[in-house]
């Protein structure tokens, strides 16, 4: 968007530059505006409709004190758009409400993926339990008790773990803990392959089995299943890092302002064009093909055409002004007033 912002934007004003260069000639406007036409300056609007360097140019050349100066200057600005558009708007990651997000106690933790890397903070355990007699069809179990109020915890919620299920995971993981290792001088015996794995596997056996037991805690937290999902889940919030977009209006003041100025602009140059009765030639080759020279111009120019920058140094100074004779051409007369321009810049109220 930005991109075609700025083509556009940049297609009005070169049009419009081109335009005034026609107006900055013609010699209705340098009547009402006084100030005196080089034959020079048409390449000075020409280059300044055409780029950065051109437009400096034609800057320094009227000294800020034309109205043609405010296309240039846009033309200048213009080359920024690219670097403001990148202040203007900023991506940045932010913490976004998971509705969908279910924690199940009894043990709390604070879980966050940054960068790829989950970390996870502990909150609280409820490690106080009670058993309680057959009430249901899993028959005895243990219910955590004396659950902390500061997590919201549901009054109707209740978290058990089934004897039949504490059983079997007694019966499964008691015996692959039970063993001894003999070392001996020549080698060292193992009661069982477990047992071996265990002890060539840490020398920190109870930071070894605090990571097994949480390795088994996560995997009932990602496989478990909850028989009433709305009577047990966590009454808290989760959050997610979702991408957001950041728009500083205030860079949109640059952008603002610079069409503004092109839309004034334009109608400024129309409005001139007609009031000088001037065809829109813009840019167009043509209608210089078809103007008129001053004889004494002619005579300046000598082989000037045939030597690098011989025009500009033959007739580049002379000034000239742009009116419509009798029989209805252009044409750009020398003025009576002198051939050569000085070197100070045009003086008159803007135009």
């Amino acid at each position: 968007m930005i991109t075609i912002i700025r083509v556009s934007m940049g297609a009005i004003v070169e049009s419009s530059l081109s335009q005034a260069a026609w107006i900055w000639v013609s010699q209705a406007r340098q009547q009402s505006c006084r100030h005196k036409a080089r034959l020079g300056d048409f390449k000075i609007f020409d280059e300044a409709s055409r780029g950065l360097l051109g437009s400096l140019n034609l800057l320094w050349h009227l000294k800020i004190s034309h109205v043609a100066c405010v296309g240039a200057i846009i033309v200048v600005l213009a080359h920024g758009f690219e670097a403001f558009s990148q202040q203007m708007v900023i991506l940045e990651q932010r913490p976004l409400a998971n509705n969908n997000a279910t924690l199940s106690p009894p043990r709390s933790e604070s879980i966050s993926v940054r960068n790829g890397q989950q970390q996870q903070t502990l909150l609280g355990t409820w490690p106080e339990t009670r058993l309680a007699y057959p009430n249901s069809v899993h028959g005895s179990e243990y219910v955590f008790v004396n659950t902390t109020s500061a997590l919201d915890i549901p009054n109707d919620a209740r978290y058990v773990v089934t004897t039949d299920a504490l059983t079997a995971l007694r019966n499964f993981m008691g015996p692959l803990f039970m063993g001894a290792v003999n070392d001996n001088a020549a080698a060292i015996d193992y009661s069982s392959d477990w047992i071996e794995a265990i002890w060539n596997a840490t020398y920190d056996l109870p930071g070894w089995m605090s990571t097994f037991t949480k390795t088994l805690t996560n995997e009932v937290r990602q496989q478990g299943t909850i028989s009433d999902q709305s009577a047990q889940s966590y009454d808290g919030h989760g959050t997610r890092m979702a991408p957001f977009i950041k728009v500083q209006w205030v860079w949109m003041m640059y952008f603002a302002g610079l069409i503004l100025a092109s839309v004034y602009y334009l109608l400024h140059v129309i409005v001139e064009g007609n009031r000088d009765r001037l065809s829109a030639w813009k840019s167009d080759a043509l209608p210089m093909l078809f103007c008129r020279i001053d004889s004494r111009i002619h005579e300046r120019v000598g082989d000037g055409m045939d030597l690098p920058g011989g025009l500009e140094d033959r007739v580049g100074q002379v000034k000239v002004a742009l009116e419509r004779n009798g029989q209805g051409d252009w044409t750009f007369r020398m003025r009576d007033d002198g051939s050569l321009a000085d070197d100070r810049p045009a003086e008159g109220p803007p135009s």
